[in-house]
Formats: C-alpha cells, sequence, structure tokens
C-alpha cells in the first residue's frame, strides 16, 4: 500500500485585532454613531474587496439624523462585522476620504445590537460618563449542559478593590455592571 501526501497552500485570513477599543475610547473615534437596521448589503465580486451596505438612523446619538440612510463601505475581512439586511446594529463610523460614504473598517466597536447592552449604558449617560474613568463589564456563567454556552448572570454582586478604595455594584438582568 503506497501513500501519496499532498499539500495544497492557500491563503488564509483571520482577524489580528489586540483589542477592541473601549465604549468610550469608541466613541472618541468615532464621527458618527447611531442604532439602525441594516436595509441593504451589496458584496464584493471580488473576493476580499469592499462590501457596500446602507443602513437606516432610528436612534441618532453622534452626528446623525433619524430617519437618515448612510451607505457603508466595509473591506470584506474577518474582522468586519458581518451583517445582513433587518440586522439591528449600533454603528461606530467615520467618513470615508474619497467617495463620501462611511466606514466601518473592522476592529471598533460597531456591534450587533443584541451584544452592545454596556455600550448603550455608557452612550445613554453621556456626556457625564466622558468625564471620566468607568469600570464596567459583564458576567455570564457557563451554561450547566456544557454545550460552551454563556448565560448572563443577573443579580451578581460584582466587588472592586484597590488602594484605599472600594467599590461595589449588582449586575442587571443582562449580566451588566457599571
Amino acid at each position: 500500500v503506497r501513500s501519496i501526501l499532498v499539500l495544497v497552500g492557500f491563503q488564509c485570513c483571520g482577524c489580528a485585532c489586540s483589542s477592541l477599543p473601549s465604549a468610550q475610547e469608541g466613541w472618541n473615534e468615532a464621527e458618527v454613531v447611531f442604532v439602525g437596521p441594516v436595509e441593504r448589503v451589496q458584496r464584493s465580486p471580488v473576493p476580499l474587496g469592499e462590501r457596500s451596505s446602507w443602513a437606516r438612523v432610528t436612534r441618532a446619538m453622534k452626528r446623525a439624523t433619524e430617519g437618515e440612510l448612510l451607505e457603508l463601505s466595509q473591506p470584506e475581512t474577518d474582522c468586519t462585522l458581518e451583517c445582513r439586511p433587518g440586522d439591528q446594529i449600533l454603528f461606530y463610523l467615520r467618513r470615508a476620504v474619497s467617495n463620501g460614504t462611511w466606514i466601518d473598517q473592522g476592529c471598533n466597536r460597531t456591534s450587533k445590537l443584541v451584544d452592545v447592552a454596556d455600550d448603550l449604558l455608557f452612550l445613554d449617560k453621556l456626556p457625564k460618563s466622558n468625564e471620566g474613568n468607568r469600570l464596567s463589564g459583564c458576567v455570564r456563567l457557563a451554561d450547566s449542559l456544557g454545550g460552551g454556552a454563556q448565560v448572563p448572570a443577573a443579580g451578581a454582586v460584582v466587588v472592586i478593590s484597590g488602594v484605599g478604595r472600594r467599590a461595589q455594584s449588582t449586575t442587571g438582568g443582562n449580566g451588566i455592571y457599571e
């Protein structure tokens, strides 16, 4: 019995974001911040090209107008949020230099609305929340069935202590504390 080993080379892409900016950094770096549904997506015929999306502003948070339809240019990479028409998204965008569209470059805070409870806490408390330091997070418990899923830990007490200082918070129903 003979065996033949065939090696095939291919280019593989992986997201190389070292870390996401905080909600405060995302707010400060973005020119436009809003919540809205994706209305249309047009993919590039070229692999790893540009994707165009159109999103309607339903909740304006920074330099956007409710009802406005914005065109986004997004690179087709593993770091760019995959979105489909109907998805509710919290967008942190900047203006494209060349064609006047808005850019979601990836490796930023743009996320589906179901994943942004911490961001919304920050954004809802502006401008006060942008004045100083903020400690927040999410407490999740592993699913008891062992499937790898995590569930929010509602009512968990979080204690933060340091030299001469102690703070305590309780998580909300979504597992978020601030």
